[in-house]
């Protein structure tokens, strides 16, 4: 299959469909792991997530995150759900975290418990401050409760 002209939502569900049970990402942080099927669970779990609090298509939607779940789906999800994802650099510290939200003019900021308090520092430089919306305290991501992901033994 040429990727090309293809879009993420397109992709996931055609290998969703032709190769379901195929293990398609491990998330060693978790121990958890998904087959392309229920990867494509997750990332509808997550556009239906980010459709149902009203989030407009226009302005990105976006994250605070180290590299492991939460960031895949957000990204992965958020695309498939026709979404703009910004994931933001933590090391780039609260100065310029502050501007690159400022600017986007994101209205939703999704983070990590480890970055909870230079998100805040960063946000009390706005006036319009997005919604933050908090990892569970085990890192999995505020989407997680409506898909179940299957743990590897």
């Amino acid at each position: 299959m040429n990727p090309s002209g293809y879009t993420i939502q397109s992709l996931i569900d055609f290998h969703a469909d032709t190769i379901p049970g195929q293990k398609y990402v491990v998330y060693p942080e978790t121990g958890s792991s998904c087959t392309w099927k229920e990867f494509q669970q997750r990332v509808q779990s997550v556009a239906c997530y980010l459709s149902g609090k009203g989030l407009s298509r226009e302005l990105p939607i976006a994250g605070l995150l180290g590299n492991g779940q939460t960031a895949l789906e957000l990204l992965l999800g958020g695309m498939y759900g026709g979404f703009q994802v910004l994931l933001a650099n933590p090391l780039s510290g609260r100065d310029i975290l502050a501007y690159v939200i400022e600017h986007s003019e994101t209205k939703i900021l999704f983070v990590a418990h480890q970055y909870q308090e230079l998100a805040e520092q960063a946000l009390s430089q706005l006036s319009n401050k997005p919604e933050i919306i908090l990892n569970h305290q085990d890192n999995l991501p505020a989407w997680n409760d409506t898909v179940p992901v299957k743990k590897t033994a």
